[in-house]
């Protein structure tokens, strides 16, 4: 079945309404929406994680590896980046696992 040109036309005329999101908070959460695993995201810290964990992790690096100059602190950053999404990778993965060994309830449904 495929959309008349008339239906198509309707579609623009009401996307032409939408204004999105207008408050602080609802752009905020709405920046959110296509963020599946987060391996990829271009914020570090998702909204469903501590940020004060993420500085622990920082300044813990800090303490034991006490850099020197400005090279050493950005490996230091950079150290703590990959620790913080290695740690979201082993979250995304256990939840992948546990979802894919449960059965699939939709198959009695169907027939």
């Amino acid at each position: 079945m495929s959309t008349s040109i008339a239906q198509i036309s309707a579609n623009r005329a009401n996307a032409k309404k939408s204004t999105g999101a207008i408050t602080q908070l609802g752009k905020s959460k709405v920046s959110q929406n296509a963020i599946t695993h987060g391996l990829f995201a271009k914020q570090l810290v998702l909204m469903d994680e501590n940020p004060l964990e993420y500085q622990s992790l920082l300044d813990e690096l800090q303490r034991s590896l006490q850099p020197v100059g400005i090279l050493e602190q950005s490996l230091i950053e950079r150290i703590a980046i990959s620790l913080w999404r290695q740690k979201r990778l082993v979250k995304a993965e256990a939840a992948y696992l546990t979802l894919e060994h449960q059965p699939k309830r939709i198959a009695p449904l169907v027939a």
